[in-house]
């Protein structure tokens, strides 16, 4: 989908192409049991299940056809790695599934840089999701994409996807490179860490890594022991924080963008009263010009209007004298008769 997908962030300038209504909504699914993404719930498949037949299964595909329709579609949240239970029994087929890993000291040093967490809990998070995702694939067909070899051969890696969703019969458009187009290793600010040894993952990492473009593996596990019920707690209220925060840094990147328009909008006014005022100047000249003409039209109609009266005065010169020749020729005449 295009409409409705969350904006850019300092983190993220190209967006994060994920459906804010469905990250939302998986925000509240988690809660409901009883976690974060941050703090992720226990995962109790059947539990997931069993919500599927109520308010939240309801709601659940309306939103898949509000904003992924009947079109083909790619959904893109790490809440669904907590969720996938859930999802797979509201769809009616089952998906294909694209799972990117990424080296889990990145990942952390990553939500350490954004979020604050601590580099230990980021590993943990990084395992807990894997593994929860590992136990909800079965059945779903799957390629591994490691994120460092995304960024190296970003062509390669789109034109290997386009043929693995092809063979699943999923009909994509072939244009690797314009996919490719789309990749911007710029933004990979952890990069350093990327092909590092990691601290305590007990060779996932290595399995990952020769996973890319086969299958995801299906049998990985939390790497330690689940933490305490105290941290749990800490970590779902912290979480709830982190959520706060990032409404209200979406809410205030909108109000900038807001503020940006409106000061595109008093510049382009601005241009167009500059505009206005320049074309008042020049009519206020052609005003005083058009003043110019009529008082000059004003003394020739005056100059005309005193020759017709100089006229009006020779005609009426003309008229007695006439009248006199008149007088003249009938006594003429009357000196004719008598002789």
């Amino acid at each position: 989908p295009v409409e409705g997908l969350i904006g850019p962030t300092d983190h993220n300038p190209h967006g994060h192409f994920e459906v804010q209504a469905l990250v939302d909504f998986n925000d509240r699914l988690l809660a409901e049991l009883g976690g974060t993404w941050v703090a992720p719930p226990t995962h109790e498949p059947d539990r997931q299940h069993k919500l599927v037949g109520g308010a939240f299964g309801t709601e659940a595909s309306r939103l898949l056809d509000d904003h992924l329709g009947e079109q083909s579609w790619f959904w893109k949240d790490p809440r669904t790695c907590l969720l996938l239970p859930f999802w797979l029994k509201v769809l009616d087929v089952p998906p294909a599934a694209l799972v990117v890993v990424r080296h889990p000291d990145a990942v952390a040093a990553s939500l350490e840089a954004r979020d604050g967490l601590p580099v230990g809990y980021g590993r943990q998070l990084w395992s807990t999701y894997l593994s929860t995702l590992s136990a909800s694939l079965e059945g779903v067909a799957t390629m591994t994409v490691v994120y460092d070899v995304l960024l190296a051969d970003a062509v390669g890696c789109a034109a290997a996807i386009t043929d693995w969703l092809g063979a699943q019969g999923h009909a994509v458009l072939e244009d690797s490179a314009g996919a490719a187009s789309l990749i911007d290793p710029a933004i990979n600010h952890h990069g350093d860490l990327e092909s590092a040894g990691s601290e305590g993952d007990s060779g996932t990492w290595s399995r990952l890594l020769d996973a890319h473009g086969t299958p995801f593996p299906g049998d990985i596990e939390a790497a330690g022991p689940a933490p305490p019920e105290l941290e749990r707690e800490l970590a779902r209220a912290f979480g709830e924080v982190l959520d706060v925060r990032w409404r209200l840094d979406a809410e205030l990147t909108d109000r900038k963008a807001d503020v940006e328009r409106l000061l595109a909008d008093l510049e382009a006014l601005g241009s167009e009263l500059e505009s206005a005022r320049e074309r008042v100047a020049h009519l206020g000249g052609v005003v005083v010009d058009r003043e110019a003409d009529v008082e000059a039209l004003g003394s020739e109609l005056e100059s005309a209007r005193e020759r017709v009266a100089h006229l009006d005065g020779v005609v009426a010169d003309r008229e007695a004298d006439v009248e006199a020749l008149g007088s003249e020729l009938e006594s003429a005449r009357e000196r004719v008769a008598h002789l």
